[in-house]
């Protein structure tokens, strides 16, 4: 009799149906969450594929833009023009939160931050207002302005120090005369307005560091 009342609970503990299911739920569960991921994936991979073409679409057009851009416009690509200006913002907005970032790093201060942040967007402003003052009276329209001046904004994705920002004023420069060039504009005007543009601002901005520089001297 003790033989079989200790034997008892053990058979009972292997004939119990919630041990003998715990297996079977834990592989049911695996299975519904290797089927949910399946659905997940098969849900959202079209929208992945259609954004991953559109920006490789997008940067193809920005390509189009820039290596057809001294050419009338009559000739060229209208929606590369537009997709060209859009990511030129874009990449003036991404500079500016670059060169925040490099400045609040390197000073722990915002006063500096908010100093060359504001003068970076002054002096984009500055320079569009003297294009459009010294373009000949009907030359061309704000619009087609407003084009050539934002898709060569490109370069100041990459401005976050101040020999960056030197360096992508120069090359901004060449892509804006190649844009009012092929917007139609005579290439002596565009020579003309881009010199006081922006060479007025690098020449501005190397006096101010020259004069700096020379206070330091003096003072050291």
């Amino acid at each position: 009799m003790p033989t079989n009342a200790e034997e008892g609970p053990s058979e009972s503990r292997v004939d119990d149906p919630a041990v003998g299911s715990l297996p079977a739920g834990l592989f049911a569960a695996w299975r519904r969450t290797i089927a949910g991921a399946v659905s997940l994936v098969r849900r959202v991979g079209p929208g992945v594929r259609a954004i991953a073409n559109a920006w490789v679409h997008q940067w193809s057009l920005l390509r189009t833009y820039h290596a057809s851009s001294a050419l009338p416009w009559d000739t060229t690509d209208d929606v590369a023009r537009r997709v060209a200006t859009a990511v030129g913002l874009r990449a003036f907005i991404f500079g500016l939160i670059a060169t925040g970032i490099s400045t609040a790093t390197s000073t722990s201060l915002w006063l500096p931050v908010a100093v060359g942040v504001g003068s970076q967007v002054l002096w984009a402003g500055a320079r569009f207002i003297i294009l459009a003052l010294l373009m000949p009276k009907g030359a061309i329209s704000r619009a087609r302005l407003s084009t050539a001046y934002l898709a060569a904004l490109l370069p100041y994705a990459v401005a976050a120090t101040w020999l960056l920002q030197l360096v992508a004023l120069a090359v901004s420069s060449v892509l804006t005369y190649r844009g009012l060039t092929g917007a139609g504009v005579p290439e002596r005007d565009v020579r003309t307005a881009t010199a006081w543009a922006f060479g007025g601002q690098a020449a501005i901005t190397i006096g101010g560091w020259a004069a700096r520089a020379l206070v330091v001297l003096i003072a050291g």
